[in-house]
């Protein structure tokens, strides 16, 4: 199968029905950005795998050299599954209008601080995980928008 082009991979139902899906997965930890190439799956639930899978590897990756336990909030190991990411949720984005543009879920994994700053709480160092793609692997609802207000 020939992937999509690049700026499109989590694109329409058409391309994805009966072949898989592609997810386009972002990690932060602290101010270190790194979008890797986009990942192809061939279902919802090897989707969910993936993802519990990869929030483990950034995990362990960009925690700081000496982490706090209180401060996991996706606590590392094997049993941090797909139901405990999804508990990590910090925000979703969907607009059915523009199906191509895919549904972006952001899960906060590791958030360590809390030092007050100029406007309020910042935090100090954080590890997150920004994941694109149908809204099926969130068992969202296609026709439904969410989040639209994070394009405003």
């Amino acid at each position: 199968m020939v992937p999509a082009a690049q700026g499109d991979e989590c694109g329409s139902s058409e391309r994805q029905a009966g072949s898989g899906i592609w997810l386009k997965i972002q990690s932060q930890g602290g101010c270190l950005v790194d979008e890797g190439p986009a990942v192809f799956v061939p279902s919802v639930e090897e989707a969910r795998r993936t993802l519990a899978r990869t929030a483990r590897e950034v995990l362990e990756e960009r925690k700081p050299a000496d982490p706090d336990p209180e401060f996991f909030l996706f606590r590392p190991g094997t049993g941090s599954g797909w139901d405990e990411l999804v508990r990590c949720e910090s925000y979703r984005c969907y607009d059915p209008r523009v199906p191509d543009r895919g549904m972006e879920v952001s899960y906060a994994l590791y958030e360590e601080g809390g030092l007050s700053g100029v406007g309020g709480m910042i935090w100090t160092y954080g590890v997150y995980l920004t994941v694109t793609g149908p809204p099926e692997v969130w068992d969202h609802t296609a026709h439904l928008p969410c989040g639209r207000d994070l394009y405003d």
